[in-house]
């Protein structure tokens, strides 16, 4: 014979079961996340001036389809040949769109020189890493 207090817990696993359900079927599982460049890399900046577009990327799951909601973060160099994002400091911190896209205005520093944005995507406990290379040019040798 199952006891009432057995008989509610049976039935709160259930509720709990049919409310959670749809949440995993709503959404495909992400098992891999990697980052596509878009705009930026291999970019040759004036050094000192802002450059006509942001950098951009777009994170993807393992069958190439674009993930929404990742936490996205860009990382200049702290010295050197670098700049700074619209924070106003070499990090920024976003999220991609529902087309799994993220952007950051980024303006180069005075310092010519090559160096590389590093770009983190990170969903729970799936990370990506990648890197934007960018070249400042001082402003006598414009590309």
């Amino acid at each position: 014979m199952i006891s009432p207090r057995e008989r509610r817990t049976a039935a709160a696993l259930v509720c709990l079961a049919l409310l959670v359900h749809p949440l995993w079927a709503a959404e495909p599982q992400v098992e891999e996340l990697k980052i596509e460049i878009l705009t930026g890399n291999g970019a040759r900046n004036v050094a000192g001036r802002m450059p006509p577009g942001p950098l951009s990327v777009r994170v993807i799951d393992q069958n190439n389809r674009p993930v929404p909601d990742v936490s996205v973060v860009f990382s200049a160099p702290d010295s050197g040949p670098s700049g700074m994002f619209s924070s106003g400091s070499q990090v920024l911190m976003t999220t991609t769109d529902q087309n799994g896209r993220a952007a950051a205005r980024f303006e180069p520093n005075s310092t010519p020189g090559n160096y590389n944005i590093q770009v983190l995507a990170r969903q729970v406990l799936i990370t990506a890493v990648a890197e934007i290379r960018q070249t400042n040019v001082p402003a006598t040798a414009q590309a």
